[in-house]
This record gives C-alpha cells, sequence and structure tokens, in this order.
C-alpha cells in the first residue's frame, strides 16, 4: 500500500505475495435455443469440479439470454447450463481456460430424437410395429414420426417429460419400454431397442388311411414358405396324432409321408387366412393299381411343356416316394382343359408327361418304371365353365400299374395291409 511519510515523503509498500488479491477474469455469454436460435432464460451454475462447491449461480436475463461471472483466474470451473423443458450442459474449463476472459455461447435443445428398433424377439428379424406415446400419466402424445426403414422409426420428443413408448404388431403381444426425458438430459439422440414375443397357436396335425380312417405313423415336415428360416418342433402323441406350436401369421408347406405303401400327402397351414385352425386331418392314399394320384402344384409355362420352377419341390416328392418303393411301375397322366383344339390339346398333355418323365429320369428313376401319356381334356374332374374350374383340369396324376398287364385291370394293393 502507499502512504505519506512523517517527514512528507510519499512512500509505498508490497505485500507479501500471500497477501496479494488473486487475479480475476470475467467469464460471459448467451444460452440460445440450439433449434431456433433463440436466447433462453436458463440458469447458469459455476462450481468447483473437485469438490463440488458451488462458486456462481445466476438466471440469465430473459430478454437477451445473457450472463456474467468474475471467477479468480487460473483455477479450474464447471459450468452447468439448464433450462426448464431443455436439456443441460456441462462444460469444464480448465486453468489454461481462465487466464483471460472468456466470452462462450451454451446451446440447449428442447426435443431429443428417438430412434427405435423394433425386432421380434425369438429370429431377431425387424419389425414394422405401430408406436403409441404417452406421458408417465397417460396422456397421449403427438410426436412427429418419421420412417427409416423396416423396423425402424425415429421420433421426436420434448424434453422435461418421462414417456411411456407402446408397441403393437400384428400377430405379437404388445411391449413398452419408458424413456425419462425429465431429469439431466445431455445428449439429443437416444436409440433403444424393442422385442415382440410372437403370439402362437397350437396345432394338432391327425394323419389317416383314407380308405379306412385308420391313425397312421407317419413324417409330417413343416417349411416355411415366407422363407425365415422358421423351423417348428414336431411332437408326435398317440398314432397317427403330432402336435405343433406355429406362431400366428404364419404359413407352412406341409410334407406328410405315410409308411411304405402310401401316396405322400402335399398340403399347406396358413395361419394368416385360417384364424380359427385349430386341427389339420391330412388323408393319405394307399398305393393302389388305377387309382389316379393327384400331384399339386405342377405347372408349364403358357402352352408349352416347359416345366415351371416352382414344380420341382412337387416333383422331388415323387422321387422319394418311387425311391422308396422300388417295386412299383407309374404311369405319368397329364391333361388340359378345352381351350385350344382336341388335337392341340392331346399333342399338348402328352409333352408335358413327357416332361415331367424326363425330370424323374434325370431325378434317378429308371426309364422302364416309367409311362407318360396325355389325355388333353378328356378327363376333366369339373365342368370347363370358369377360370378356376379350368385351372382344376389342368393337371398332372400318377397312377400305379401293373409290370405284367398291359390292360391295367389290377386293382390290388401294393402293399398287403
Amino acid at each position: 500500500r502507499g502512504g505519506i511519510h512523517p517527514k512528507g515523503e510519499l512512500y509505498k509498500y508490497q505485500l507479501e505475495k500471500k497477501f496479494q488479491p488473486e487475479k480475476t477474469i470475467k467469464i460471459s455469454g448467451t444460452v440460445k435455443n440450439s433449434i431456433t436460435n433463440e436466447n433462453v432464460e436458463a440458469i447458469v451454475l459455476v462450481s468447483d469440479p473437485i469438490l463440488g462447491k458451488i462458486n456462481y449461480l445466476a438466471h440469465t436475463k430473459n430478454e437477451f439470454g445473457t450472463f456474467e461471472t468474475l471467477l479468480n483466474a487460473k483455477k479450474e470451473y464447471m459450468f452447468h447450463v439448464y433450462a426448464d423443458g431443455y436439456s443441460h450442459v456441462y462444460k469444464l474449463f480448465n486453468e489454461e481456460d481462465t487466464k483471460e476472459d472468456q466470452y462462450i455461447e451454451f446451446l440447449i435443445f428442447p426435443e431429443v430424437s428417438v430412434i427405435l428398433n423394433m425386432f421380434d424377439k425369438e429370429e431377431l428379424w425387424q419389425l414394422d410395429g405401430q408406436i403409441t406415446v404417452k406421458t408417465k400419466n397417460g396422456k397421449d402424445v403427438n410426436c412427429t414420426e418419421q420412417f427409416n426403414y423396416k423396423g425402424q422409426r425415429q421420433l421426436t420428443l420434448p424434453v422435461g417429460v418421462d414417456y411411456t413408448i407402446s408397441v403393437t404388431a400384428k400377430d405379437y403381444l404388445e411391449n413398452e419400454l419408458d424413456l425419462a426425458l425429465s431429469n439431466i438430459i445431455l445428449f439429443d439422440e437416444f436409440i433403444r431397442d424393442i422385442e415382440l414375443v410372437p403370439v402362437k397357436r397350437d396345432i394338432e396335425v391327425y394323419v389317416t388311411d383314407i380308405s379306412t380312417n385308420n391313425p397312421l405313423n407317419a413324417s409330417v415336415e413343416l417349411f416355411d414358405k415366407r422363407e425365415r428360416k422358421f423351423s417348428p418342433k414336431i411332437v408326435q402323441g398317440i398314432i397317427g396324432l403330432y402336435q405343433i406350436t406355429l406362431r400366428e401369421g404364419e404359413a407352412f408347406d406341409v410334407e406328410v409321408r405315410g409308411p411304405r405303401g402310401f401316396a405322400f400327402k402335399h398340403t399347406e397351414i396358413n395361419l394368416d387366412v385360417d384364424r380359427n385352425l385349430s386341427r389339420l386331418l391330412v388323408e393319405l392314399q394307399p398305393l393302389m393299381r388305377k387309382v389316379p394320384i393327384q400331384l399339386d402344384n405342377i405347372n408349364f409355362e403358357s402352352n408349352s411343356a416347359d416345366l415351371m420352377e416352382y414344380s420341382f419341390k412337387e416333383l422331388d416328392r415323387v422321387v422319394v416316394l418311387l425311391t422308396e418303393n422300388p417295386d412299383i411301375h407309374v404311369e405319368i397322366m397329364a391333361h388340359t382343359d378345352d381351350v385350344g383344339s382336341d388335337k392341340f390339346n392331346n399333342v399338348l398333355a402328352d409333352k408335358r408327361a413327357k416332361s415331367v418323365v424326363e425330370y424323374l429320369v434325370i431325378s434317378g428313376i429308371r426309364s422302364d418304371r416309367l409311362v407318360a401319356k396325355g389325355y388333353g381334356e378328356t378327363t376333366p374332374i369339373v365342368a370347363n365353365d370358369s377360370d378356376k374350374n379350368r385351372a382344376l383340369n389342368r393337371r398332372v396324376e400318377m397312377k400305379i400299374l401293373d409290370e405284367n398287364d398291359s390292360d391295367f385291370m389290377i386293382e390290388e394293393r401294393i402293399i398287403e395291409e
């Protein structure tokens, strides 16, 4: 300090360093809405980052969103900025930052983006679900929803409220998650996964002999028609009864092969179409000579004998049947509808029967066990009076032959019961 000496002379005195006042700096700035860039009335709290002691607490001025504080220089401070309905900001000022005055702009946001990924809990494939958002007290929230891609939605929700997000999807149980946005919010994006449990139904498959109604032991296989690779477990109960738990809304090809001496059966279970199905009756036909067995899903290109690719599955079942019953000989019978001349239909049917035989031979069946014959439009199973009926008449059948009887007059079972 300075003063006047008793003799009238000026003098000064240098305080010891420990008694000298610390240098102060001014840290000022504004708080703004990060979306609109408007000033926000907020709370600015400055504390010691180690001890947590509050050094400064103030509100920004509403009309300007500004704040100003004097702090000791060359020290560490933690700034915490927040406002009702907005996010929080923490910023650490180290000793290098507080050598000189500072001006800083704090940006806080009033809403967050929530990316919601929806999955099947068992198979983990992505789902498109319906989303409902409510506050914790049950009030509906109309939030902005954006579609990103299958199984993902992006929601925009205001900060400062706790939410419950519910997801529903056809044939799945509803699930929900809680999202707390009333606490300290530091990030403007949240990613959440939600898994839905599929609704399931118990189905019984009952396999019988079509001629006696007696139950049969059989091989039952299901193939997912939607190619999602879902493989249901099949549990056999009493003879002929098979129990399966399937997912609602799914569709399956069902392939049933009975004991030796019986034809196979291909059918389907579609739980999306049949909402009440609980038991599927599958009747297997004994392999009898002169009794046609219709082959399903054998189709050709229009006015052509070229097999369509999806016919191969059914023909592969015929290959298995003929392999498991090596003593039988069969006639492949092709039929047409009444569109076109008799001559054209006869030739077309004959070519189609030969195409089927060719496929079987390529697949390993001896050609001397096979006969191809086209019947044209001569043996319809329904009247050719509608497109639907004509489609039924365009078919391929298989008939067991007796290799020693060219008139095919024997009507006995291949395997005696």
